[in-house]
């Protein structure tokens, strides 16, 4: 079966996976929707199976369909890997990098690639601010900066410190509103907190277990958390590391540090200019962590 794979439409059928339509497939791809559509079908004679349901509200994957578009997702991040990880030529590191990371460590993540470039103008880096875990052991990331150990076997994780939360409001909220002096207090102030589907970060489970749960503004991204906290619009929990210009409320509510680790492919870092840029990266993390301690 494998022999009659038309491998060069598994792109296509990862852009419907992606899109959820012919349509936007094909927009993506330069291809009509016709065209789009007969590929696919003609993927699905030569495996002897549906991979795509049609239906007047767009597209959806068979089981079939899904375990095709996950293995070739797998391949996809193993094949840019690859080309990621080709030896360059003469003495000066090129190449290319993807990193993700959590949208509170952008400014120290542009930092560090600020001078890393100046140093190695060669080397192209692509940068994803994201809440979600990027594939690592499966290539689709070179780097990642985490919270979280999860020990997988083929990753490599540095740990670069601690960073500390606590609440935080600007100055101008708390000449309006007063600032609370006991816990019970926080009741009669407006909270900032995380959209439900962030309930399970770390800084929502410590306000969770101190019944704080209502809130007067829910937002999606720590960019978001920060700027509604100096602008002036209520308390949130934030790390001391991005607080700077913030006042500190209730400094002995703390919960416990939380670790940050650069987590890499062991294979990612074998190549100069992925390792040379990890280097840089851990310098100004670790630095920004330790300025930040209390």
């Amino acid at each position: 079966m494998s022999e009659n794979l038309p491998w060069a439409d598994l792109p296509l059928l990862l852009a419907v996976a992606r899109s959820g339509s012919f349509l936007a497939a094909g927009r993506a791809a330069g291809l009509s929707t016709s065209t789009v559509s007969r590929r696919i079908t003609q993927m699905e004679r030569a495996l002897g199976t549906v991979l795509v349901e049609r239906g007047a509200e767009g597209t959806r994957l068979t089981e079939a369909g899904a375990r095709l578009v996950e293995a070739a997702g797998k391949l996809e991040h193993q094949l840019g890997a690859a080309l990621r990880d080709l030896p360059s030529q003469g003495a000066s590191l090129s190449g290319k990098i993807r990193l993700t990371l959590g949208d509170g460590f952008v400014a120290a993540g542009t930092m560090a690639l600020a001078e890393f470039s100046a140093a190695h103008p060669g080397v192209i880096v692509e940068m994803h601010a994201e809440n979600r875990l990027g594939d690592l052991a499966h290539r689709e990331y070179d780097l990642a900066i985490r919270t979280v150990h999860g020990g997988e076997d083929p990753l490599v994780y540095r740990k670069l410190g601690n960073f500390d939360f606590g609440l935080y409001a600007a100055p101008s909220y708390l000449k309006r509103h007063g600032t609370p002096t006991q816990i019970g207090e926080l009741a009669g102030h407006r909270m900032i907190g995380f959209s439900p589907a962030m309930s399970g970060a770390d800084q929502m489970l410590w306000l969770a277990q101190a019944g704080i749960t209502r809130f007067s503004l829910s937002v999606n991204t720590f960019t978001a958390m920060l700027e509604s906290v100096r602008a002036g619009l209520g308390i949130a929990p934030l790390p001391g590391m991005a607080a700077a210009g913030l006042s500190r409320i209730l400094p002995n509510f703390q919960p416990k540090p939380v670790s940050v680790y650069l987590t890499a492919h062991i294979d990612a870092l074998k190549q100069p200019h992925i390792r040379t840029f990890a280097d840089a990266l851990t310098a100004i993390i670790k630095n920004e962590l330790r300025r930040a301690s209390p």
